[in-house]
């Protein structure tokens, strides 16, 4: 499960070639990988992840 808080590497503005500053962020990012075999539960899940793609902060197809 993903946990509610991710890291976001800047540039450092005093230092642009030394390390990143990490800063966090209230937000995550989750790849889900689906190798979909046209059984009644997979149509499911997949026409679900249709469904849920016009509202906000859901899921995004990438490709």
């Amino acid at each position: 499960m993903a946990s509610d808080v991710s890291l976001r590497l800047l540039k450092n503005p005093q230092d642009p070639k030394g390390k990143p500053i990490i800063k966090t962020t209230p937000k995550y990012l989750e790849l889900l990988t689906i190798f979909p075999d046209n059984s009644p539960e997979s149509r499911q899940f997949i026409d679900f992840l249709h469904s849920q793609q016009n509202r906000t902060n859901s899921f995004q197809k990438l490709w």
